[in-house]
């Protein structure tokens, strides 16, 4: 996936897991990005300004 925010960066990577809000304690729906063997972290959804994210290949 390609990742874009509202400040136009962006970085690609894989999406390792995802958490739906409802299922978790904060309710905020994010998802792990990792790059080759990097993890990259856990990104917000709701609250990282994402403006996009993009399938790639």
């Amino acid at each position: 996936v390609r990742i874009t925010n509202d400040e136009g960066y962006s970085f690609d990577g894989y999406v390792a897991e995802f958490f739906r809000g409802e299922d978790n304690e904060d309710g905020i729906d994010s998802i792990g990005v990792s790059k080759d063997a990097e993890h990259l972290g856990g990104i917000e959804i709701s609250e990282n300004n994402i403006v996009s994210i993009q399938i790639i290949k």
